[in-house]
This record gives C-alpha cells, structure tokens and sequence, in this order.
C-alpha cells in the first residue's frame, strides 16, 4: 500500500468513526461503498492540505535562475576579493566547480516549464529541488576548505561570505525545508570542522559559533516555513471548521510542547551560560591584575599592596623596602635573538625571582624589562639590601634559550619606608632613581637612595627641559677644528663640535650634556641640527672655492636608527652637497656595541652614498684587529691616549706604529688625534701617519676662523 492510499484509509476509517458507523450494522457491502466515499472525501482533505506545498515548491523552482545569478555573482566577488591572498589556479577552479553547480537550477527550470498536474508533483520536484541545493552547498563548503588558511584575509572574508550565503538561503528557500538544509550543511559544516580539527581555543569557539549559527539559521528557516504552510493551510481549509480548530488545538499542544522544550533547553544554557561567565570574570580579574606573560602581579596590584604594606607599616612600626630592578643591556637581547627569546629570558627571571621571596613579598612586572619588588615588614635596612644581593645572585647564571646560553645581569635600585619616603610615589620613585645610579655606577649592583640621588635626578630633569628647548632657542653652535695632512701641512677635514651656550651656566662642551640627551632621546634632533649645520658649512666653503670634508660624530643612539642613510640622503639632497665632502665618525666601543644588533649592513647603506666613513677612539673598544679586513670604514683615528704618551713610552709607540702599518696594507687612512707637542708631531710623521688633528696644529674655532685657515 503506497502513501496515498494509506492516507484514504486513514480518512475513511475516521469518518466512519464520526458518522457512528460500525463494520457488523452495514455489512461488507456497505462497508466498500463507505469506505470508497471515505476515501474520496480523503482525498480532497489530503490535496486540500498538501496543496500549499506543492504551491511553495513551485515558488521555489521560478526563483532557481536568480538564486543561480546570486551564488555566481557572490562567487565572483569572493575570488575577486581573495585574488592576490590565494593561489590563482585555486580560484579558477573552484569558480568552475561553482557555475557547474548551477547548471542543475536551470535544468531543473526547463523540465518543469510545463505544469504537471497531481500529487506525485510534490515529491519528485521536492527531491530535485534538494539536490539542486546539495550540489550548490558542497560548493561552498569546498570554498569554506579550500581558502581559509591562507591568513589574515581569507580568516576574515571565508566566514563572512560562508555567514551571508547561509543568512541568504534562510531568506530563500523557506519553501521547502530539506533544500534549505541541503545547502546550508554542506556549506558550513566543513568549515566547522576544519576549524575543529585546527584544535586551538580560537577555532574551537569560532567552530562552536558555526554549529550554534547552523543551528539558529535552520530554526528560524523551519519556522518561516511552517509560519508559510500554516497561513496557507488556513486559507484551504476554512470550509471545515470544527477540523480546523481541532487541528490548531493540537498544533497549539505541539508548539507548547516544543516551546517547553526549547525553555527547557533555553534554562540548561543559562546555567551555563552563568558559570562560564563567572569562570570568564575570574579570569578577568586575574588578568587586570596580572602581567599575561610572567604572571607575575602588575603595577595596579603592585600599588595595591604597596598601600596595604605601608598602612600596616604606619599602625604597627617597621619597614617596608621597595627595590626596582631590571635587566641590563636587555634590547641587545631582543635585537640580536629576537622577541620571543627575550620574553622567554623575562620569564625566566621571573620564575627566579619568585622562587626566592618571601610568601608576604610582591614581585612585578610594571613594563618591557621593568621589574619592582614590594618587602613588607623588613627589621631594618639590612633586610631589603640583603634581599637586593640574592635577586643578583639569582640572576647570574646564564638562561638556556633556544639553544642559546644568554649572560644575564641587572641593576637593582632600594628605597625604604619611612626613612626615603612616606607616600607610594615617593618610594615608587626613589627606587628609579636608585636604579639609575646603579647602571651608572656600572650596572650588575644594587644602589640605595639618597637625597643626593634626588638632587642629581632633579638636575638631570631640569637639564633634559633645557636641552628640549637649546635646538629651537638657538642656543646651540659649531666650532671646527682643522686636520692636516703630514706630507704638506694641507688641511683636508674639519671636524665639527658641538658647543651650548647654556643660558645659566654658560659655554658646555657634549660631555657635560650628551649622556642626558642620548637618555631621553632629544639627541636625535640634536644629531640632525648638527648634521645640517655642518653640511651648510661645508657647501658655503665649496661655493667659495675651498672645498673641504667636515667631520661629524654619531653618537651611539644615532648609530641605532634604521633610517639613518636616509636621513643622511635628505640633508645632502636639501643641502646640495656631495656626499664625498661629508665624513661620519664612530666611536670604536660604539660600533663593537652595536655589531651584534645587526647593523652592519646599515652603515654599509650609509658608505653606498659615498659618505666618507671613520672609527673614532680606535684601539679603545677592544676589536680584534681582524674586523680591519672587512669594516666599512675609510679612516681609523688613532685614540689621543696613545698619541700624548708617545716619546715616553716605547709600548704605545709601537701600538700606533703597528697600527699604521696594518692600515696602510689594508689602503686606509689613519689620522691621530690629541696631538699636541712638537716631538709627538714629527714622531708621527716617522711612523708614516697620514693626518694629525689637535692644539698644537689648530684649536676648534668659528667656521669664520677656519675660513681664514683655508684660505692663506
């Protein structure tokens, strides 16, 4: 027995229920008249209910051209958006899989251009319709597997479009529930456990987002559906009432069943819904009080306890240390090694450091290599300095990374309640300064505060907004001092030094005032002022006919800019000077420093402009006299330390001699500085140096001065 014919059955037997009927009052006979009438009155009921999907499938089917026209032009603009993220080939694949996936649409249009008459419509046109859709599914669902993982992009526009397909089918394919579904499981579930299987806590929850979307699309798509049916069911069907109300009663005790279901389903959510967000808020409040990468206590729950330490230390009597310690020379790490071998160094100094305080202690990290130690209830100063020694002792061994064994050292600054302080940013900053005068003193020890400390630290803060204000109040000038060569006396350089005209303490030289600038950075500007000014110099000097190099000094900070060629390359653009006439010198220990952070080929860049380059103070920073082989420099400047002893030291004579010799094998200039003396003069001409520079030949002067020099 087909369906058909059960349902006839079902109907009849029903009515002869109504009507009081029994098989033993109307015979066999009359059983099969019945029955037949039965029947036929089923049959009109089950058209009359089956009609309106018939007539959705039908709407469904007229609008299969612009669904096609919709998946290909949203196709195109994928690939048109991915061009460039993901291989070509790729894209021109899966557009084709993606039209060969419409074909079916069209196909299913012309088949049923006729209207075919009957039930039997109904299921075959439902099925075509559903595969229709399945193939365009498992389309998409290969875009989802195909082009996910190709980056930022694609992570970002291969659920976007996935989402806006699947929205897009909700909208339509209302009218026949399985074709919905046919599209929307092939095309999202894929990615989903793509995303699954990737296994991290980012593509599990983007993954459980796809099933709960998958979920909530095919809710609201059947509800739509059933919302469509019912409206139409009720408009066949008003000619029966009482069926009508009983039906609408029973789908009323279905929906409240459902409904039930679904609060149910609803309330176990909310459960726990309710305690991941009270896990979530756990975490949160872990994470707002702790650094992410050391878990050690950040700076707010550093001051918290501070405050708590020094309020218990103001009731009860006591001390409470506050020590400031970071890691010395920590970006050389960074620079050298990288980012992720200098976080896993501060991890490790973190683990030591909380391996060895105290229960009641508060070790943090407040930033980058920033450390601060919080020690209440110490007996005296003792205690903190005691304390201090072990965070050095703890730091010496050197940390194993990546197969690297990384020397490790810090500085480490104290100050104590009550005796530098009363007040968590008196002692938060008396530990600074503390620190400071520890790296100054040589870093790899501890300094405690002092008020002389504080006096130094406020007259490094009033010189650093002097110095902020020297550049634009023009309070900065040049003086140049001339260099010579020794075969003709000619002078071939000057040498442009920098001079403050302070407005309290009147003429400084760069010693009194460098340190603080390359601290706090304003030595850049400072560098560039100096850079230009002595460029103009040299190019007024050209124009007059007496063209001369002009030496400038890069300090160490400058030396660290990975744009400085380019720097280089404006001002002598802007200038107009040849790159020929500008000669940039280096200290020796400078450039030693500076050789593990990789910036070798920087100052190649800078010699490809055919700047002259020179090493400064060369024999003081401890190279090898290997690097002489391959350095970028032109002129080695011989330390005036070695110069001043000549003639009454036979080592230091036979240093520069060496030094001459080598330099002279390799075609490199050497210049000694500090000459001063008539017998170091002619012992230098001995020894075959090329150029000399100091008092006895010319002081540093006015630019005017020179001027005089070059032109007798």
């Amino acid at each position: 027995m087909n369906v058909l014919g059960w349902l006839r059955w079902r109907e009849g037997a029903r009515i002869i229920a109504i009507e009081g009927r029994s098989l033993t009052e109307t015979g066999r006979a009359g059983m099969a008249d019945i029955a037949a009438d039965a029947g036929s009155v089923a049959r009109r009921r089950y058209e009359a209910r089956l009609r309106p999907s018939i007539e959705l499938l039908e709407g469904l089917l007229k609008r299969q051209p612009f669904l096609a026209g919709m998946n290909i032009a949203i196709g195109a603009l994928a690939a048109l958006a991915l061009s460039g993220a993901v291989p070509t080939a790729w894209l021109l694949g899966w557009l084709a899989c993606l039209l060969a996936s419409q074909a079916p649409r069209f196909a299913l249009l012309a088949r049923y251009r006729r209207r075919v008459e009957g039930l039997d419509r109904r299921s075959a046109l439902g099925f075509w319709l559903t595969a229709a859709s399945a193939v365009a599914g498992v389309t998409w669902g290969l875009f989802g597997l195909l082009f996910d993982g190709f980056g930022h992009p694609t992570q970002i526009l291969v659920p976007f479009m996935l989402a806006g397909m699947a929205g897009g089918a909700m909208t339509a394919l209302p009218s026949h529930p399985p074709a919905f579904l046919a599209f929307v499981l092939p095309a999202l579930l894929p990615y989903a456990l793509r995303l699954l299987c990737a296994g991290d806590r980012a593509s599990l929850l983007m993954s459980a987002t796809v099933l709960v979307y998958i979920g909530a699309t095919s809710a609201v798509a059947l509800e739509l559906n059933r919302a469509l049916r019912h409206a139409a069911r009720l408009h066949w069907s008003n000619t029966r009432l009482v069926t009508r109300l009983e039906r609408s009663r029973r789908e009323l005790e279905r929906r409240v069943e459902q409904r039930t279901a679904e609060l149910q389903a609803v309330n176990d959510a909310l459960v726990g819904e309710v305690d991941q967000r009270r896990r979530s808020e756990e975490r949160v409040r872990h994470l707002l009080a702790h650094d992410p990468l050391t878990n050690l206590p950040n700076r707010l729950l550093l001051l918290d306890r501070l405050h708590q330490a020094l309020a218990r230390a103001r009731r009860y009597g006591g001390t409470v240390g506050v020590l400031a310690f970071d890691l010395d020379r920590f970006k050389e790490v960074n620079d050298t090694y990288g980012h992720p071998v200098g976080d896993a160094v501060l991890r490790e100094l973190a683990a030591r450091v909380r391996a060895l305080v105290r229960a009641t202690d508060t070790p943090a990290r407040i930033g980058g290599d920033e450390f601060a130690l919080v020690a209440p209830d110490l007996a005296d100063a003792g205690g903190a300095i005691r304390l201090a020694e072990k965070l050095l002792a703890a730091c010496e061994p050197p940390v194993e990374v990546g197969g690297f064994s990384l020397p490790v050292a810090i500085s480490v600054g104290i100050a104590l309640f009550p005796d530098h302080g009363r007040e968590v940013g008196d002692l938060l900053t008396g530990a600074d300064i503390a620190l400071y005068a520890a790296k100054a003193g040589g870093r790899g020890r501890w300094s405690i505060f002092s008020s002389d400390m504080r006096a130094a630290a406020q007259s490094r803060r009033r010189l650093e907004t002097q110095l902020k204000e020297a550049v634009p109040g023009g309070q900065f000038r040049l003086v140049y001092q001339p260099r010579f060569a020794l075969e003709d006396n000619r002078i071939v350089a000057a040498e442009a030094l920098l001079r403050w005209q302070h407005p309290e303490r009147g003429p400084l030289s760069p010693p009194d005032f460098i340190g603080v600038a390359e601290a706090s950075g304003i030595i850049r500007e400072i560098g560039h002022w100096v850079l230009r000014g002595a460029c103009e110099q040299a190019r007024r000097w050209r124009d007059q006919g007496m063209p001369v190099r002009v030496a400038v000094n890069l300090s160490a900070v400058e030396f660290r800019q990975p744009d400085l060629p380019d720097q280089i390359r404006a001002v002598l653009d802007e200038v107009g000077l040849e790159p020929s006439l500008l000669e940039l010198e280096i200290t020796e220990s400078a450039y030693m420093d500076q050789r593990a952070a990789g910036l070798e080929d920087e100052l190649r860049r800078v010699k490809d402009l055919g700047v002259v380059l020179a090493i400064d103070d060369f024999g003081t920073g401890y190279s090898s006299l290997a690097y002489l082989r391959w350095v970028p420099f032109d002129i080695l400047k011989v330390d005036r330390s070695f110069v001043t002893n000549m003639g009454e030291d036979q080592r230091d004579e036979a240093i520069v001699r060496t030094i001459v010799a080598l330099a002279r094998n390799l075609d490199k200039t050497v210049v000694a500085e500090g000459v001063e003396k008539p017998h170091q003069l002619a012992t230098l001409r001995r020894l075959g140096c090329h150029e000399a520079q100091g008092y006895l030949l010319g002081r540093p002067a006015p630019a005017e001065a020179v001027s005089g020099l070059l032109a007798a």
